[in-house]
């Protein structure tokens, strides 16, 4: 299959294409810098430089004999603070880059997509809420959920695609970003703990699962619409926190004050701070596999693999 991704040079990305590859796949990446991703480019990778996704569609290159889209493109939403700069460019960057990107199939796929697949975010849902969430669920309020809610709404404008499919990913685990390249340096050294009380809920996905969820939303006619790309067994940050803490063999003992966060990281802080105990009714019913279901399986292959390349440097 010929598939054209945006956001390949990212942490899912970067895992996702490893795994397209392997499949024997041919891959385009749409990048604002070929140069620097030169190294990415292989028999069966192609770069295009696309240098202004927010204004700008495509080059008609980029879509020649496609058959599926992947759509990863965004800021980073923890990499900075919410200033109103930032809020621009973490919309933008979705909002419009999505729309550019939609524009471009319809003016230059010459047939129609087998499958369009957009990421977008449990952001999406109410938070703070005590009972499970599943696709049915309703819009949350606030920023991240206006941001995710208009995301989604520029995918679904796309004519030209057999298939639409949204995936709304939780926090993702893996062994070279994400949220354990910011935890394990704290808790290597013995400093991690729960934020607060440790009951809020988090609702993730290891890596691995998350790109065979994006594979198998490629292969299957009967994946469609919104999914939800998290494990079927959320946790509470004290479960997370201890989970991690055994599986690097530290002690979980520093509670993470609320009020630091929220001075340190301002609005940002609420993606670690609200509650959201989120399934996926849709998964469950397509039998999908999940590898790793249980957070601290999941902990424990990426912090090895972690290992493993550390070892390798």
């Amino acid at each position: 299959m010929n598939i054209l991704i945006t956001g390949a040079t990212g942490f899912v990305g970067k895992n996702l294409c490893s795994k397209l590859i392997h499949e024997g796949h041919n891959i385009t990446i749409l990048t604002r810098n070929k140069n620097n991703h030169n190294k990415m480019a292989k028999q069966n990778i192609t770069l295009v430089e696309w240098v202004n996704p927010e204004s700008d569609i495509p080059p008609k290159e980029a879509f020649k004999d496609i058959d599926a889209v992947i759509n990863l493109m965004g800021e980073n939403l923890s990499e900075k603070r919410w200033s109103k700069s930032q809020k621009e460019k973490i919309f933008n960057s979705r909002v419009h880059g999505t729309k550019n990107l939609i524009k471009g199939i319809e003016d230059h796929c010459e047939k129609p997509l087998d499958s369009f697949i957009s990421a977008s975010a449990i952001g999406h849902y109410i938070v703070n809420q005590a009972e499970t969430l599943t696709e049915d669920s309703p819009k949350g309020e606030g920023f991240l959920a206006d941001v995710c809610d208009e995301w989604e709404k520029a995918s679904q404008t796309l004519t030209k695609a057999k298939r639409v499919i949204k995936i709304r990913i939780g926090v993702v685990i893996g062994d070279d970003g994400g949220i354990l390249k910011r935890l394990r340096p704290i808790f290597n050294l013995g400093l991690g703990g729960p934020i607060g009380s440790g009951n809020h809920v988090m609702s993730w996905i290891h890596i691995d699962d998350l790109s065979d969820l994006f594979i198998e939303a490629l292969k299957r006619e009967d994946f469609e619409g919104v999914i939800n790309g998290v494990s079927p067994y959320p946790v509470t940050n004290k479960e997370f926190s201890k989970s991690l803490g055994k599986v690097l063999r530290r002690p979980v003992i520093f509670p993470v004050p609320p009020l630091a966060l929220k001075v340190a990281f301002g609005e940002m802080s609420s993606i670690m701070l609200d509650s959201q105990k989120i399934v996926s009714q849709k998964l469950n019913d397509l039998n999908f596999t999940f590898n790793f279901p249980k957070i601290e399986q999941a902990l424990q292959n990426a912090c090895q693999r972690n290992k493993q390349t550390l070892k390798q440097k």
